[in-house]
C-alpha cells in the first residue's frame, strides 16, 4: 500500500516512485489559481488523459444495465472480507496482478470498513460495494493495471466529490495513483465531509488566488490545444540537436577550448555546446592570464568568438525599427511576428534551431506572472535586436558543425538580455559568463546554465585582449592580498591610508577628557567608524578660558606637552594674511566650480595628494553650505573666505597631506592673551581645521569673546576653568622643557 504524501511543489507530482525516495502518492486538491497553477494543470490534464481519468462534474453512477452486467458475472453474494473482495476481483478484473489484486481488496475493505464504523448497515455496504466496483470497471478499467508502477497513473476531478467517490479517490492512491481535485467553487462544500482533510491535501501557495470567473477544465484543455499549435509554427524538427553541458567539468576554461567534435560521441545529429556561469576565481594568480588565452586559442582553432564586456547596451531606434511587428494582442500572433524576423541569421542549420528555440522561451516567457502580450513583444524585440546585431561575428560564413564562442564578462542588466543569452545557448555557441565579482541580482536563469561558484574574487572591468593589459600577481602577491583582507576588513586594523575620505565629528567632552583623548589615535576614539573608504573622525573642538588657581607656569607648561609634531601653534594675530575676493567665476550659485579652481593660475594644491585635493575642496565646499561664518553671502564675504582657505598656510598643507584619517589628527592651538580678535580669515581656517579633522584649541586667559565674532555658530565648546588674567607674555614653546616642570605629567595640569 502507498502513503499519502505532502506536496511541496507542483511538480513533485510528475516525479517517479524512485525519485520520490519512498512509497508516496499524492491526493491533493487546488482552491486556488495563478500562473504556475495554470501551466501546471496543462501538463496534469495533458498526462490524465494519456494515462489516467479526466472527470467533469462526478462519477456517473451506475445505470441499470452496468448493475446487471456486473450481477450476471458475479452474483448477488457479498461478503465484507478481503479474502471475498480479491476473489471477486480476479473475476471482474483480471487484467490486474497480483500485487495490485491484493492492494486493491485491501484498500476496498478499508473503505467498507470506515462506512460500518460510522454506523451503516450491510445492505447499505452491500450497494457501496456494487457501486464501487461498477466505478472501477466501467470508468477506471483502462488505468487500473498501471497502479503503483514507476509512473504513476493520474486522475483529475473537477469539482467537489460526494462521500463516495472521495472514499473511491482516496483509496485509489493509496494502492498508486496520483488524484488531483481542482475546485474552482472553493473549499468549503469539501470540508463538510471532510473536516480535518484526512483523505486529501489542501495544496498552498502565498501568492494563490481565486479562480477565474468560468474557469473550466476546458478551458485548461483549449488552451494546451493552442500551445501544441504554437508549437507547430517552429517548423519542421532541426535536422541536428544542441547537448548542451553534455560532460560534466570543473575546468569549463579547458571545456570551451576543446574541439567540438571531441565532447561527445561523434554524430553528424549533434552538436556539444558549453553554457556555464563561473562566479569568483579558481586562481586570481593565473586567472586573467587564462583568459588572454583563450581567445588565441579559439582563433586558432578557427572558431567565431564574441567578447561582450559587460551587458550589451539595449537597442537604438534604427535596430528597434528593424524588427517586424504587427499589431497583434495574441501570443501567437506575436510569435508569428518575431519568427519573420529571423531572414538571414546564419545558415540553414541556425535557422531551424533558433525557430524552435525563439517558439518555446516565447511561450515559456508568456507564462511569467503578469506577463503582457505588450511587455513580451518589447522582450522578444529587444532580444532580436541583439541577436541581429551580433549574429554576423558569430554565424556568418559559418560550415557546417562549427561552434562559435561567446564570452560575457559580467552579468544580464535585463531580461531581454538573460532571453538573448538563452536563445545563444540553443545555437551552436559556447555561451560562457564570466563573473570573477559574482553580480548579486542576475536575472540569468535557466535549466540548461550550469553554475560554478569559487570563494575568490577578482576586480576585472575589462577583457584582457592584449598583452600590454595583462597584470598577473605571483602567488606571494596574491596571498599579502589576501592577508590584508583578513586584517582590513573588520575595520580593526587599517592599512596606511586606507580610507581616502573623512568626515569630522565634534566630541563633547569635560575639560579634563581633552588631554585623555589628545594623543590618542582617530580609530580608538569613541563613535570613530569607518564606512567603506570614509573615515568618521571624532575631533575636540573647545575654546578654554581662564587660568586654573591663577597658576600661570602650570598653565605654559601644559600648553608646552600639547606641542606634539602633528600641532599648529598659533599664538600671533592675525595669523593669516588678509586676500582679497577670488575670482568670481570660482563659485556658481553657491557651488564650487572644482576644475575651474583647479585649472586657475594660482591653484597652489596641485603638488599634494588628488585625495587631499578633493579633502580640501569638499571641506571647503562644506564650510560654505553649513554656512559657519556670519554673513557668509554679503558683501564678497564668501569670495573672501574661499580665496583665503586656497591659500593656506604651508605648514598647514604639510599636515594635510600627511594625515592618515585613522591614526593621529593633526591639531592646531591658538593662544591670544590680548585683545584682539579673530580676522575673518583666520576665523574661516579655524572653521576649515575642524571639518577637515583637526583637534583645535583656542586658549584665552581672558575670557574675552575674541574668538566667536565672525562665527556663525561656533561649534565648540567652552570650558571655564578659572581665574581670568590678563596681558600675559607668551613664552617660547620652542625652548628645552624648564626644570621646573620636570618630573610632571602634563595630563596633571588638567586635573583640579
Amino acid at each position: 500500500m502507498f502513503a499519502l504524501g505532502t506536496i511541496q511543489e507542483l511538480d513533485d507530482f510528475f516525479k517517479t516512485t524512485q525519485e520520490r525516495k519512498a512509497q508516496l502518492a499524492f491526493c491533493c486538491r487546488l482552491n486556488g489559481y495563478n500562473g504556475r497553477v495554470a501551466a501546471f494543470l496543462a501538463r496534469y490534464e495533458a498526462e490524465a488523459q494519456a494515462r489516467g481519468r479526466v472527470v467533469t462534474g462526478s462519477i456517473p453512477n451506475p445505470n441499470p444495465g452496468h448493475l446487471a452486467s456486473y450481477t450476471e458475472m458475479m452474483g448477488t453474494a457479498f461478503q465484507a472480507q478481503e479474502s471475498f473482495i480479491a476473489n471477486s476481483l480476479a473475476k471482474w478484473l483480471p487484467r490486474l496482478e497480483e500485487g495490485q489484486r491484493r492492494n486493491l481488496a485491501a484498500a476496498l475493505h478499508q473503505a467498507l470498513e470506515e462506512q460500518a464504523r460510522a454506523g451503516k448497515s450491510e445492505p447499505i455496504l452491500k450497494n457501496l460495494y456494487t457501486k464501487l466496483m461498477c466505478w472501477l470497471y466501467y470508468d477506471f478499467a483502462r488505468m487500473l493495471h498501471l497502479l503503483g508502477k514507476d509512473r504513476l497513473p493520474k486522475v483529475l476531478y473537477e469539482g467537489t466529490p460526494g462521500i463516495h467517490e472521495l472514499l473511491l479517490l482516496h483509496h485509489l492512491a493509496r494502492v498508486g495513483c496520483d488524484v488531483l481535485l481542482v475546485q474552482p467553487e472553493g473549499d468549503a462544500a469539501y470540508l463538510k465531509q471532510d473536516p480535518q482533510s484526512q483523505k486529501s491535501q489542501a495544496y498552498t501557495a502565498p501568492d494563490l488566488e481565486p479562480f477565474p470567473a468560468g474557469f473550466s477544465l476546458q478551458m485548461i484543455r483549449e488552451e494546451r490545444q493552442k500551445t501544441e499549435t504554437l508549437h507547430s509554427l517552429s517548423g519542421p524538427a532541426p535536422d541536428v540537436r544542441v547537448s548542451v553541458n553534455p560532460q560534466p567539468s570543473s575546468r569549463w576554461l579547458e571545456a570551451v577550448k576543446s574541439a567540438p567534435s571531441g565532447r561527445g560521441p561523434e554524430t553528424d545529429q549533434t552538436l556539444y555546446t558549453c553554457f556555464v556561469r563561473i562566479r569568483g576565481v579558481e586562481d586570481r594568480a593565473s586567472y586573467v592570464g587564462e583568459l588572454y588565452q583563450l581567445p588565441l586559442a579559439l582563433e586558432a582553432a578557427d572558431r567565431k568568438t564574441l567578447i561582450l564586456e559587460g551587458p550589451p547596451p539595449p537597442p537604438d531606434n534604427a535596430e528597434i525599427n528593424a524588427i517586424h511587428r504587427g499589431q497583434n494582442r495574441e501570443t501567437e500572433g506575436i510569435i508569428r511576428d518575431m519568427l519573420a524576423n529571423l531572414d538571414g541569421l546564419g545558415d540553414a542549420q541556425v535557422q531551424a534551431l533558433l525557430r524552435h528555440a525563439l517558439v518555446n522561451l516565447l511561450l515559456e516567457q508568456a507564462e511569467e506572472p503578469g506577463m503582457t502580450p505588450q511587455r513580451l513583444a518589447s522582450r522578444a524585440v529587444s532580444a532580436l535586436c541583439r541577436l541581429k546585431r551580433y549574429g554576423k561575428a558569430l554565424f556568418e560564413g559559418r560550415k557546417p558543425g562549427a561552434i562559435a564562442c561567446c564570452i560575457l564578462l559580467g552579468a544580464c542588466a535585463s531580461k531581454a538580455d538573460a532571453l538573448f543569452l538563452r536563445l545563444l545557448a540553443r545555437l551552436p555557441v559556447d555561451l560562457l559568463i564570466l563573473q570573477p565579482t559574482p553580480a548579486e541580482n542576475d536575472p540569468l536563469q535557466d535549466p540548461l546554465l550550469k553554475d560554478l561558484c569559487f570563494p575568490e574574487t577578482l576586480a576585472l572591468d575589462r577583457y584582457p585582449r592584449e598583452s600590454a593589459e595583462l597584470a598577473m600577481g605571483t602567488a606571494a602577491y596574491q596571498a599579502e592580498r589576501d592577508l590584508d583582507s583578513l586584517m582590513y576588513a573588520d575595520g580593526s586594523l587599517f592599512r596606511n591610508r586606507q580610507c581616502e575620505r573623512a568626515v569630522a565629528l565634534t566630541l563633547k567632552t569635560t575639560y579634563e577628557e581633552i588631554a585623555l583623548l589628545w594623543e590618542q589615535e582617530a580609530k580608538y576614539r569613541p563613535n570613530f567608524a569607518a564606512v567603506g573608504d570614509t573615515a568618521h573622525i571624532p575631533v575636540l573642538y573647545a575654546k578654554v578660558s581662564g587660568v586654573r588657581n591663577a597658576d600661570v607656569s602650570a598653565y605654559w607648561e601644559a600648553l608646552r606637552h600639547l606641542l606634539t609634531p602633528e600641532t599648529l601653534l598659533i599664538t600671533k594675530t592675525p595669523f593669516c594674511p588678509q586676500v582679497q575676493p577670488c575670482p568670481a567665476d570660482f563659485l556658481q550659485g553657491r557651488k564650487l566650480r572644482r576644475e575651474r579652481i583647479r585649472a586657475h593660475s594660482s591653484y597652489g594644491y596641485g603638488v599634494l595628494r588628488e585625495e587631499v585635493q578633493e579633502h580640501i575642496l569638499e571641506k571647503i565646499q562644506a564650510l560654505l553650505d553649513q554656512e559657519l561664518i556670519r554673513d557668509l553671502w554679503q558683501q564678497d564675504r564668501e569670495r573672501v573666505v574661499l580665496n583665503s582657505l586656497l591659500q593656506l598656510d604651508r605648514q598647514v598643507t604639510r599636515l594635510l597631506q600627511s594625515f592618515d584619517f585613522t591614526k593621529k589628527t593633526p591639531k592646531a592651538v591658538y593662544v591670544n592673551t590680548g585683545e584682539t580678535a579673530l580676522s575673518l580669515e583666520d576665523t574661516a581656517l579655524f572653521a576649515f581645521l575642524n571639518l577637515a579633522g583637526f583637534d583645535v584649541l583656542f586658549f584665552v586667559p581672558t575670557g574675552y569673546r575674541c574668538v566667536e565674532q565672525h562665527f556663525a555658530k561656533p561649534g565648540f565648546e567652552e570650558h571655564q576653568i578659572g581665574d581670568y588674567l590678563y596681558d600675559l607674555p607668551i613664552p617660547n614653546f620652542r625652548r628645552p622643557q624648564s626644570a621646573t616642570g620636570k618630573g610632571r605629567s602634563w595630563r596633571d595640569f588638567f586635573k583640579f
